[in-house]
């Protein structure tokens, strides 16, 4: 028998403001990944420059 599955009554449905963190939470993870993101391409402009 799988007990790591939760049964019913062990469930719960995030509420607007849990759901709300996590949206931001997500936002500022993709926010930090577009930064590191265009400085991966800095540094790839510079040893195509300097090499």
């Amino acid at each position: 028998m799988d007990t790591s599955k939760p049964t019913d009554n062990q469930q719960s449905h995030p509420t607007e403001a849990e759901f709300n963190n996590l949206i931001k939470l997500l936002t500022e993870i993709l926010t930090e990944l577009k930064e590191i993101h265009d400085q991966l391409e800095d540094i790839e402009q510079a040893i195509i420059t300097y090499s």
